[in-house]
């Protein structure tokens, strides 16, 4: 008696892409048209019981081989379907750890370029005019106070040297009954205006080179680096101590009274463009340390 498909054997047939799982039901469908079939070559059996022992026994070999091939082939197609889906489960797996590291070097990367372009105009609209200018006014410093020496009388006993070496070289001035101290120039303008007039087109010049460093630090202070607080405060006494020199300057070149300048006793901050170049050069070794990461990611090294 031929035996028509069931479930069974379309179980065991090789699973397609967009199969669904082996479910319960399908399973229980499974068992039910199996069963069917066993009814009906049991009475089929049957018929066959009173026809012979040889009919009886071909016939049982035959129900038993159809038995044992049903339940062998629908087992062996159910265990080759859970290994096609753990198989599947793994490469999607794989791929979604490959795609979550492709999204997290791109987002890196994409980090990593927006803070390369921030400590890009750190470094070039805000720390780099700063130094520029910076040097400037410590240059007409060093030549105003090489040609007041120059050009020094000691009238009233009162002496001027050079003190220090390096950066903490300053000029002394001493004078009679009065302890030594730094000259100052925002002390000794009328001083200097009125004994050594020549000197005041230097003294200009570094006021009007001081008001650009100013108006820099106003317009681009924003761009100046969160950590460096030290800076920052010493920025502020500079921007004070400028804006008091310009005004002596300018009292000064009309002969109007400064007494007032006797309360400030501000001095100008000597270590300025000592961070000035600590920060430069921070941010400018970050800078080249997250360029040459951002290279080995656009590589896929790390």
């Amino acid at each position: 008696m031929p035996v028509t498909q069931t479930k069974a054997s379309l179980l065991a047939t090789p699973a397609l892409p967009g199969d669904r799982p082996v479910s319960d039901a399908m399973l229980n469908a499974v068992a039910h048209d199996l069963h069917k079939e066993l009814e009906g070559i049991s009475k089929s059996l049957d018929h066959l019981a009173g026809a012979g022992d040889d009919k009886w026994l071909a016939a049982k070999m035959g129900f038993l081989g159809v038995l044992a091939g049903a339940g062998v082939t629908g087992l062996f197609g159910i265990i080759l379907q859970s290994w096609r889906l753990k198989a599947e489960k793994d490469a999607d797996k794989r791929r979604a750890v490959r795609e979550m590291r492709k999204a997290e070097r791109d987002f890196g990367l994409e980090a990593m370029a927006n803070l390369q372009a921030f400590r890009t105009r750190q470094l070039n609209e805000f720390y780099g005019p700063f130094r520029v200018l910076l040097s400037q006014i410590r240059v007409l410093r060093d030549e105003f106070d090489h040609r007041l020496l120059a050009s020094w009388k000691a009238d009233g006993g009162a002496t001027l040297k050079f003190e220090g070496g390096g950066r903490e070289r300053r000029l002394v001035i001493k004078r009679r009954d009065v302890p030594a101290r730094g000259f100052r120039l925002i002390d000794e303008m009328a001083f200097v205006k009125n004994t050594y007039p020549d000197l005041m087109s230097t003294v200009g010049e570094m006021v009007s080179t001081g008001d650009l460093l100013a108006d820099h630090l106003h317009k681009n202070g924003g761009l100046l680096d969160p950590r460096s607080t030290w800076l920052g405060a010493h920025i502020a006494v500079y921007l004070a101590h400028q804006r008091v020199l310009k005004e002596i300057f300018e009292r000064a070149q009309c002969n109007a009274d400064a007494s007032w300048v006797a309360n400030y006793s501000t001095v100008y901050p000597r270590l300025l463009d000592l961070l000035i170049e600590r920060d430069y050069k921070r941010l400018y070794h970050s800078q080249t340390r997250w360029s040459a990461k951002a290279a080995r990611w656009a590589e896929g090294a790390d």
